[in-house]
C-alpha cells in the first residue's frame, strides 16, 4: 500500500494563514457589528429621549380631554413625527396609541420593561419585539404628571428595522471583504509556494545527489536569504564529505595495496569466525577468491582443522596471541600460520582474529637440503680424514724402517688428501655458484666454441690415454657466443671427467657442439659407459647424489660435479639435461643462450 505524500510546508502555512484570517474576520466583524448596533441603538434612544419631554409637556396639559380626542391627537402627532406614541395609565390601561386602536390593546401593566422602570424611577427604555406591530422596536417611557394628583406614562418608540437592514448590509460587506482577503491570501500563498517550492525542490535534489554519492554536485543558492544560507551549508557539507571520503578511500587503497603487496597471506576473522578480509597471497594459498570468502564462516571456505582449532583457542583465550602452527595443504605445501587477536574500536563489536600465513615450503626444503648437505659433507670428509689419520698413526707405530711400505702409506695419504682438497674445492665452488647475486655480477665475454672445447679436452687427454679411451671433439662450424670462460671450462671438465671415469677401457668419449636454433648453443658429452637407470635421472644433479656410491668413492668422485654443472648452466641462463640407456652409455647436454643470460 502506497502511503500518501505529506503536505508541503507552504500548504500548511497557507492553511494556517487562511484559518487565521477567517478567525480575525469573524472576530473583527462581530466587534464591528456589535459596535455599530450599540451606536445606532444609542442614537435612536437619544432621539426618543429628546422627543419625550416635548410630548410629555404637550399631553400633560390635556388631562381633561377625552380619551378619544387624545387618541386622535396622538395619531396625528405620530404621523407628523414618525414616532409611535402611546399613553398609558399607571394601572396599565392604554388610552391612546398612534398606530393601533388602544381599545384592542392588552394591559401594559406587566411585561413591559420600560413601563416598569418609568413607574419605579420615572423613566425607562428597552428594545424588544413588538407583538402588536410584529417588529423590533426601541421604547422610551416617562412618567408625566396628569391632572391634579395623577400621572400618565408617555411612551415613544421607533422601529429598528432600518438599523437591522444596515447591519445586514454591513455584515455582507465584512464577509465579502473577508472572503476577498482570504482568496487574495490563497493566490499569494500559491504564487509564493510555486517559487519557494522550486527553490526547496532544488535543495532537495542536491541533498538527494549527496545521498547517492555525487558529492561534486553544486546547489545554486536560491534568492531567499535563508534558503541561500542552507544551500551554502549543503555545498560546504558536500565538499567536506568529499574530502573525507577521499581520505577514507585513500587510506583504504593504501591498506589494500599494503595487504596485496605483502608476501605473507593475511586472513581477518570476526568473533563469529566469519571472514572479514583476505589478501591476494592468502587467496593463492587456499585457492579461493575474496568474493567467495568474505562474509562466510572460515570452515565453510577453508577446510583446515589445525587452523580452525587455532582460531577457536585464540577466541577462547586458551592460547596467547602470536602462537604459530604448521600445516600442509592439499597440494603438498607447508604453511606457517601465526594468530593474533585484535579488538574493534566499535564497542558493540567483539574481538576478532588476524592470521598471518607464510608458505615455508621452500624454506623447509632448503633447511632439509642444508641438513642433508651438512650431513653429506661430514660423511664425505670423514672418509679421507679417517684414512689419513689411520695411516699416519700406522706410520708412527711401525716407523720408517720398511721404506716400501712407508711409501705406499704416504701414497694413500696423498690420495686421500687430494680427495679432501677436491671436496673442499667443489664445496666452495658450489657455494659461490649458489649466491643469488652471482648471475647479475658475472662478466660474460664473447668466445669461440671450438676454442673452449679444445681447452677443456686438453686437460683430459692424459687421463683418457691412461685408460686407452679416445677423446674426440665434433663441431661442424665454429660458433661465437657469450659466456664465462673459467666457469664453462669447469662445467665441461666435470662432464668429461665423469665420462672418462665411468667409461670402460678402449671406449670413446665425444665432446660436440651444435646450434639447435638461432638463439642457443648446445655442448654434449657422450660416453659408452654402463648407462644410468631411469629412476636415477631425476635426482642426478642433486648434491652428493651417486648412482653407485661405492664405485664413485673408489674412482675419486666427490658427488658435487653434476650439481656444479647445473648451477653454472643456471648462471648463464641455460640448462643441463641427460639421456641414458643402461648398457649403452649416457649423453649430457649443456644448452646456453648465445647472447648470454
Amino acid at each position: 500500500m502506497r502511503l500518501p505524500l505529506p503536505k508541503t510546508l507552504l500548504w500548511r502555512i497557507g492553511v494556517l494563514l487562511v484559518g487565521a484570517q477567517l478567525l480575525i474576520t469573524i472576530v473583527l466583524g462581530w466587534l464591528a457589528l456589535s459596535g455599530f448596533r450599540t451606536f445606532h441603538y444609542g442614537q435612536v434612544t437619544q432621539e426618543l429621549q429628546r422627543i419625550e419631554p416635548v410630548l410629555s409637556a404637550r399631553y400633560a396639559a390635556l388631562s381633561d380631554v377625552s380619551h378619544d380626542m387624545l387618541d386622535e391627537m396622538v395619531k396625528r402627532d405620530g404621523r407628523a413625527t414618525g414616532v409611535r406614541i402611546t399613553l398609558i395609565q399607571p394601572d396599565g390601561l392604554v388610552i391612546a396609541d398612534s398606530q393601533v386602536n388602544p381599545k384592542t390593546m392588552a394591559s401594559h401593566r406587566f411585561g413591559r420593561q420600560e413601563i416598569q422602570q418609568a413607574l419605579t424611577v420615572g423613566s425607562g427604555s428597552s428594545r424588544r419585539f413588538s407583538v402588536t406591530l410584529g417588529e423590533d422596536m426601541i421604547y422610551y417611557a416617562r412618567a408625566t404628571p396628569w391632572g391634579e394628583s395623577g400621572e400618565m406614562i408617555v411612551r415613544a418608540a421607533l422601529p429598528v428595522t432600518s438599523v437591522n437592514e444596515e447591519l445586514t448590509s454591513l455584515t455582507r460587506l465584512v464577509l465579502s471583504a473577508g472572503i476577498a482577503s482570504m482568496l487574495l491570501t490563497v493566490v499569494v500563498v500559491y504564487l509564493v509556494s510555486r517559487r519557494f517550492s522550486g527553490q526547496v525542490a532544488a535543495l532537495a535534489t542536491g541533498a538527494a545527489q549527496f545521498a547517492e554519492g555525487d558529492l561534486s554536485y553544486h546547489i545554486a543558492p536560491p534568492a531567499a536569504r535563508e534558503l541561500s544560507l542552507l544551500a551554502l551549508s549543503l555545498n560546504r557539507m558536500g565538499r567536506q564529505l568529499s574530502e573525507r571520503m577521499s581520505e577514507v578511500r585513500s587510506q583504504q587503497e593504501e591498506q589494500r595495496t599494503i595487504l596485496e603487496s605483502m608476501s605473507s597471506g593475511v586472513l581477518a576473522l570476526d568473533s563469529t569466525r566469519r571472514i572479514l578480509n583476505i589478501n591476494r597471497t592468502a587467496e593463492l594459498i587456499f585457492g579461493v577468491s575474496s568474493a567467495e570468502a568474505r562474509g562466510h564462516l572460515l570452515q565453510e571456505v577453508i577446510r583446515q582443522p589445525r587452523m580452525s582449532e587455532l582460531v577457536n583457542q585464540l577466541l577462547a583465550g586458551e592460547v596467547r596471541s602470536g602462537k604459530e602452527i604448521l600445516f600442509d595443504t592439499s597440494d603438498g605445501r607447508t604453511i606457517e600460520a601465526r594468530g593474533e587477536t585484535f579488538s574493534s574500536k566499535d564497542p558493540s563489536r567483539s574481538a576478532g582474529v588476524l592470521l598471518v600465513l607464510d608458505d615455508v615450503t621452500e624454506q623447509r626444503r632448503f633447511e632439509a637440503l642444508r641438513s642433508d648437505f651438512a650431513s653429506n659433507v661430514s660423511h664425505e670428509l670423514r672418509t679421507p680424514i679417517t684414512n689419513i689419520k689411520g695411516y699416519v698413526e700406522t706410520l708412527q707405530e711401525v716407523g720408517w724402517d720398511d721404506a716400501q711400505q712407508a711409501s705406499r702409506f704416504l701414497s694413500i695419504i696423498r690420495t686421500n688428501s687430494d680427495r679432501l682438497a677436491a671436496i673442499v674445492e667443489d664445496v666452495m665452488s658450489l657455494t659461490r655458484l649458489e649466491q643469488p647475486e652471482l648471475r647479475e655480477s658475472v662478466d660474460l665475454e664473447q668466445m669461440s666454441a671450438a676454442a673452449l672445447m679444445a681447452s677443456a679436452c686438453q686437460q683430459f687427454y692424459s687421463a683418457a690415454d691412461d685408460r686407452a679411451i679416445t677423446l674426440r671433439t665434433d663441431i661442424a662450424q665454429d660458433i661465437e657466443f657469450a659466456g664465462h670462460l673459467q666457469l664453462l671450462q669447469q662445467a665441461l671438465g666435470n662432464l668429461l671427467s665423469n665420462a672418462i671415469r665411468y667409461s670402460p677401457e678402449g671406449s670413446s668419449v665425444t665432446l660436440a657442439a651444435t646450434q639447435p636454433d638461432s638463439d642457443h648453443i648446445t655442448f654434449s658429452v657422450a660416453d659408452q659407459g654402463p648407462g644410468i637407470s631411469a629412476h636415477h635421472l631425476a635426482r642426478l644433479f642433486e648434491r652428493f647424489y651417486r648412482v653407485d656410491k661405492a664405485r664413485s668413492r673408489e674412482l675419486g668422485g666427490t658427488g658435487l660435479g653434476l650439481a656444479i654443472v647445473k648451477h653454472i648452466a643456471g648462471v648463464h641462463g641455460g640448462e643441463v639435461t641427460v639421456e641414458s640407456t643402461v648398457g649403452t652409455g649416457s649423453v649430457f647436454r649443456l644448452t646456453l643462450p648465445i647472447a648470454g643470460a
